[in-house]
């Protein structure tokens, strides 16, 4: 048994750690949105509004992130640094949840040692406090392989209900998390887990599924051609790099990160308990080699899967270690994260990036041409959302893949300008690549702002 004295050097760690984890998350906060960002601060905005996911909002994940969105975003308001913050937190509880699991199978050394790769495993950092679905679709995933460990072999049901359900939330906030069911089911196995754990486990994932189903069961389909098809359409569109090579630049040995998931692999040969958790990047990247297009932000589902063994291992072999030879050992693992940690403070600083002045314009002339609450039409969400202005649900995302890939057509905007009355259309990505919507939106508007590459379109009536 621990004694007292032990817990709280154990929680005084924990707490610093995820401190400094917190300060490192919180260098990205300012930068300037993503167009992701953007797509779903407008769906936000649209949701809380009262417009309906599927019929009206365009949902570009499963329904699961729009609630987490309303409920991580709810304290926060309006403020995209709030939201963020809101985001941060559940990056932080990933971690966390990866120290619970850590701690369970081999100690806390190992708990410890597991949160704090994935804190510095990239691109997690730069991705933690973004209004995007990957890092909480990654950080329910390992809330619940964490249960898992508690749950299964001499674990209560309940528990194991609990981490069901969790794994399902997880994927229902975006499918990037269905590779963490093999660790999962390998967790199962490994600590074998009795019937009834088993069948509490699917009992708590169905129940989250029947909730969802009765939340949205009048637009089943819409969100499945949205959340499922469409995306299977975006395959065709071709990404920044193919998804091997995206892969194999992955692994880049100019990083502490990638020398420690090299160095716990070789520890894991003194450890049987972590074997289940390397199943975890294994599926990452058969996942991964299937996505198309594949951009940075996926790639925060292989940083978790790696570190989370790698650490475990490494906090696991330094307990295992002779007195002064653990001491040096934790040393230099504790150096090595701190190397990580610093190269990460250095590549986020050098990624932060400012709002364009073609945007920040945008933003200016928006608010002054419409009235608050107004509909109108953009192809860069965030003008609308930071301008106070409300974008008709299906246009909330107007990316280039949707464009190409015919989800929305230029005939389908200009009938929904028509249909919603809009007087204002800030255009400045996918719009001006669409000569058809272009001539439309030039018969429409007769008085047109430019400034550098973005054009405003206004009625007549606006800022005479």
């Amino acid at each position: 048994m621990i004694r007292p004295s032990r817990r709280v050097l154990e929680a005084v760690a924990v707490c610093g750690l995820l401190a400094a984890v917190g300060i490192l998350f919180s260098r990205n906060i300012d930068t300037a949105p993503s167009y992701d960002e953007g797509v779903y601060l407008a769906s936000l905005d649209a949701l809380r509004h009262g417009q309906t996911l599927g019929s009206q909002v365009f949902a570009s994940q499963p329904p699961g992130f729009y609630l987490v969105l309303r409920l991580v975003a709810l304290p926060f308001g309006n403020s995209i640094s709030g939201i963020r913050t809101g985001f941060l937190l559940v990056a932080l509880g990933g971690c966390l949840a990866a120290y619970l699991l850590g701690r369970r199978l081999s100690g806390p050394a190992a708990g410890l040692a597991a949160a704090a790769l994935i804190a510095v495993a990239p691109p997690f950092p730069s991705e933690a406090p973004r209004v995007e679905a990957d890092v909480p679709s990654v950080a329910l995933a390992l809330a619940s392989l964490a249960v898992a460990a508690y749950a299964f072999g001499r674990g209560r049901p309940f528990l194991a209900a609990l981490a069901g359900g969790l794994l399902a939330a997880a994927v229902s906030v975006k499918f990037l998390a269905l590779p963490a069911v093999v660790p999962f089911v390998a967790l199962a196995l490994a600590r074998r887990a009795t019937r009834r754990q088993v069948v509490a486990a699917s009992l708590g994932a169905l129940v989250v599924v029947a909730v969802l189903l009765a939340l949205y069961a009048g637009v089943l389909g819409e969100l499945w051609d949205q959340a499922v098809r469409f995306h299977d359409r975006a395959r065709s569109y071709p990404g920044p790099n193919d998804s091997a090579g995206r892969l194999s630049d992955f692994f880049d040995f100019r990083t502490p990160f990638s020398w420690l998931v090299a160095l716990g692999l070789v520890a894991s040969l003194a450890t049987r308990r972590v074997w289940p958790l390397w199943l975890f990047p294994a599926a990452a990247v058969a996942f991964l080699l299937w996505e198309k297009p594949l951009f940075d932000h996926h790639l925060v589902l292989l940083s978790a899967a790696l570190a989370l063994p790698a650490g475990l291992a490494l906090g696991a072999l330094v307990t295992r270690l002779p007195h002064r030879l653990a001491l040096a050992a934790a040393g230099a693992l504790v150096a090595a994260l701190a190397l990580g940690l610093g190269q990460q403070v250095r590549r986020i600083d050098y990624a932060r990036v400012t709002t364009t002045q073609d945007v920040e314009w945008g933003v200016t002339a928006l608010a002054k041409c419409t009235s608050p609450g107004e509909l109108v039409a953009s192809d860069q969400p965030i003008v609308a959302f930071r301008a106070h202005r409300q974008l008709p649900g299906e246009l909330v995302d107007t990316s280039l893949v949707r464009v190409e890939t015919s989800s929305l057509t230029s005939a389908r905007i200009l009938e929904l300008v028509d249909r919603d009355h809009i007087r204002a259309v800030f255009a400045g990505r996918a719009f001006v690549e669409e000569p058809d919507l272009v001539a439309g939106l030039r018969s429409r508007f007769p008085r047109r702002l430019r400034h550098g590459e973005v054009t405003l379109y206004l009625s007549g009536r606006l800022c005479s």
